[in-house]
């Protein structure tokens, strides 16, 4: 056991509850959003994992989707990013076991965590260490939380726009995103893939704009999927969601990439996904395909395009976003 307190490959949630597994520690334990590497080092019987980077690097033994059914003694449960997607997991973890423990990190809102969770009952036990905090709780358990009751719902060019809890930009259209759709130029037909799709606005809008295209989107996390799945059936568009890390499941190349690139994991700043999207676009791009992404002015994507492709213009350079246009992939 002291390996396990002490194992520098875990993350510190997991380096807490390790340390702390008398607190939690039951015959039938889920661990709801942990991270994929240390469900083997957790030894829990069940997990769920709603996001592809996270459940492929559990090998197979995570199961994912936006909701999870199943009843258990302890869901030990990892404390997401954002307000939304916190009450959501928190309601789904007091809907499989009648124990939670929530863990997480003290810079990632574990201390509002901790009221939330005593908000559904009577917290027995805490603990501190590896900066972060675990809070258990026996609570009342409650039915599985119910996904039409935790959308947003928000306009973008006449179309109806569904976003779930933690979806980027949840409940709005971004201003990243917009300016992108400012300068969009697109085809007839073809296909197009929504790399990091969000709530589905580019992929959405690209299909109203040209019904000709063949639209896909994708997205590692599974809430973002889902969203981009609804958001699509309220407009009555054929658009295909499916959950992919960058581009790892989606079959088949495209003429045209769109993507606003995530550069945040969890709550902390993570710039390897951007990356990849960039770098091995012209992988999935057919001949003459372009790639069009956006993101913040201060992030150095142009450089990275110019390793992969032979021509990157910037189309539009504004105080807070830039956009790049890239075709032909170079060498």
């Amino acid at each position: 056991m002291a390996r396990e307190k002490n194992d520098p490959g875990a993350a510190p949630a997991t380096r807490l509850a390790l340390a702390q597994r008398a607190l939690w520690e039951a015959e039938d334990v889920v661990a709801l959003g942990p991270p994929g590497a240390d469900v083997a080092r957790l030894g829990v019987g069940a997990a769920w994992i709603p996001d592809a980077h996270e459940r492929a690097a559990a090998k197979g033994v995570a199961v994912g989707g936006v909701a999870y059914a199943g009843a258990h003694e302890v869901a030990l449960t990892y404390l997401p990013k954002g307000t939304r997607r916190r009450d959501y997991v928190l309601a789904l973890a007091c809907s499989v076991a009648p124990r939670v423990a929530l863990v997480g990190a003290k810079k990632g809102g574990i201390k509002p965590g901790k009221k939330a969770l005593a908000q559904r009952g009577t917290i027995r036990a805490t603990a501190a260490g590896a900066h972060c905090q675990i809070v258990v709780a026996d609570v009342e358990q409650v039915e599985a939380p119910a996904l039409e009751r935790w959308e947003s719902r928000f306009e973008v060019e006449g179309l109806e726009m569904v976003s779930l809890p933690g979806t980027f930009a949840a409940g709005r259209l971004d201003e990243g995103t917009a300016r992108l759709l400012e300068v969009l130029e697109l085809p007839e037909t073809g296909r197009l893939l929504d790399v990091g799709c969000g709530a589905g606005v580019l992929a959405c809008v690209a299909k109203r704009r040209r019904p000709g295209l063949e639209v896909v989107a994708s997205d590692a996390d599974d809430f973002a999927v889902e969203s981009t799945r609804r958001s699509a059936a309220a407009n009555e568009l054929a658009v295909e969601a499916m959950g992919s890390d960058v581009y790892a499941n989606v079959p088949g190349r495209f003429d045209v990439i769109v993507t606003n690139p995530p550069f945040h994991r969890g709550v902390g700043t993570e710039y390897g996904t951007a990356r990849r999207i960039a770098r091995e676009a012209p992988t999935k791009l057919r001949r003459g395909g372009t790639l069009w992404m956006v993101a913040n002015h201060f992030l150095p994507w142009g450089e990275v395009l110019e390793e992969s492709f032979a021509e990157v213009e910037r189309v539009h350079a504004g105080r807070r976003f830039k956009v790049w246009r890239a075709t032909g992939a170079r060498g």
